[in-house]
């Protein structure tokens, strides 16, 4: 409530987003379906909490959920129902090995996602602007890379008139503490 009141005045907010991707590495032991089960009610509960809490601080904005992959484990959760927008952080071509897939993702998610609107929250490549190359390739960090990169991102995303939206959230030096990348 505290961050919704401080910010509620504030043009360049559009959307309240929350628990991003919150089931990337869930923490109980994939074999054990009973803690699987505890924690996808526990996490709906709090999910559902946070909704409400925004919906009735800041009835005139849009809540979101971003997602990671295809959105299963979110629908497992029941999460997936609750904000008005669905997010969705995808990286075929960065993270998975084909770019080309982008196409067969977003529609498998207006697919299983039918009644819901949907943006793209993140998609990106790393670049290091000191890196080149005449002959580009995911992870060489090169320019060339990723300008190839967006415009195929851009592309698909302007195909699809049900998008409402996308976001750029790496166009270059993107560290992550997980992994050591072009620049430290």
């Amino acid at each position: 409530k505290e961050m919704i009141w401080q910010d509620y005045n504030s043009p360049s907010v559009v959307i309240w987003a929350y628990m991003n991707e919150v089931l990337l590495k869930p923490p109980y032991d994939k074999k054990d379906e009973a803690a699987k089960k505890e924690y996808m009610a526990y996490l709906y509960s709090i999910a559902s909490d946070i909704e409400n809490t925004i919906r009735t601080t800041d009835p005139e904005r849009y809540t979101m959920l971003p997602c990671h992959g295809g959105g299963q484990i979110y629908q497992e959760a029941g999460i997936s129902s609750l904000p008005m927008i669905l997010g969705w952080n995808i990286y075929n071509g960065w993270y998975s090995r084909d770019m080309n897939s982008l196409a067969n993702s977003l529609e498998r998610i207006r697919t299983n996602f039918p009644t819901q609107s949907h943006i793209v929250s993140e998609y990106g490549a790393d670049v290091d602007p000191r890196l080149h190359s005449f002959d580009s390739e995911r992870f060489d960090f090169s320019c060339e890379f990723g300008l190839k990169f967006h415009k195929h991102y851009i592309k698909e995303i302007l195909a699809r008139d049900w998008l409402a939206g996308a976001a750029v959230w790496n166009l270059n030096d993107f560290y992550s503490e997980g992994r050591q990348d072009a620049v430290p």
